[in-house]
């Protein structure tokens, strides 16, 4: 889409506004209006990350918990509360898309995305190898040199990484770094993604740090997060994910990042809800 090539705050805004309408206008009970809710849900997410307002993440959660109602067996109403539940409902969205369409894409970088943070939760070696799976089929459904290419590359760095903390293979951390670098360089100054793929790419270069002692790798991880910090505006809720990295990267001593999740989020609405929201953004 447009706003992820080029970052104009207009062109989300209007996708959000185009996402409710669509909403709107499909009945209640149809498999369409899930497909509707889902979509809206993914642009709510992406102008929370990008501006930091509460309401579009509130909003975003209701949309998800809507199209979930709408996609699972059973009592639509009954409380969800696991990763695994998020899991299941981007398998079940899966299964409504089109070999070949775009938006495939976008649902198996997600669920990448997810399958990691149930591998760092449960420690199944099948959560990373199906991650790694689905981020490489996403990679290919986009041609090479468009911009939404970059959310499944950095989808399959991640899953890299993981692994190479697993196995210990050193060809996995020197892939997740190429890949990592691809995310990048497609990502346009001011797209608000770039903070991340470069905060990311940065713990790539502090993983590798840490197996070959190259000071070179320790330098080129603090400059990626100094300058993921430039991009992200004070406040916003990344930033304190960023500074932890820079701080650990000082002190040599590379390792994981912590994404904290305001409380409110934990409050107001089951784990499952926030994962799926924020999943290209956790641990």
């Amino acid at each position: 889409m447009r706003h992820e090539r080029e970052g104009n705050l207009d062109d989300l805004n209007q996708a959000v506004e185009c996402s409710k309408d669509a909403v709107n206008r499909t009945r209640e009970g149809s498999s369409n209006r899930a497909k509707y809710l889902d979509r809206l849900s993914n642009h709510l997410g992406s102008r929370y990350h990008r501006e930091g307002k509460p309401d579009d993440f509130i909003e975003a959660a209701r949309s998800s918990q809507a199209a979930v109602g709408l996609t699972r067996e059973g009592n639509p109403h009954r409380k969800l509360e696991d990763l695994n539940q998020a899991i299941r409902h981007i398998q079940y969205t899966l299964n409504l898309k089109l070999e070949g369409s775009p938006y495939r894409a976008i649902c198996l970088g997600k669920l990448s995305y997810l399958l990691c943070a149930r591998y760092d939760r449960e420690k199944k070696m099948k959560d990373i190898d199906q991650g790694i799976e689905h981020s490489q089929a996403a990679v290919n459904l986009i041609p090479k040199g468009r911009p939404d290419r970059a959310y499944p590359l950095s989808s399959l760095s991640l899953c890299l990484i993981k692994r190479f903390e697993r196995d210990g293979k050193l060809d996995d951390v020197n892939q997740a770094i190429d890949y990592g670098q691809a995310a990048v360089n497609l990502t346009a100054e001011g797209n608000p993604y770039r903070a991340y793929y470069l905060d990311q790419l940065s713990e790539a270069f502090l993983v590798r740090y840490q197996r070959k002692g190259k000071r070179k790798d320790l330098a080129h991880a603090i400059e990626l997060i100094q300058a993921a910090l430039k991009l992200t505006p004070e406040g916003h809720p990344d930033r304190a994910a960023y500074i932890s990295t820079l701080n650990d990267s000082k002190r040599i001593r590379p390792g994981g990042r912590f994404h904290p999740v305001p409380r409110w989020m934990m409050v107001l609405f089951p784990r499952w809800v926030v994962w799926l929201i924020l999943a290209p953004f956790l641990d």
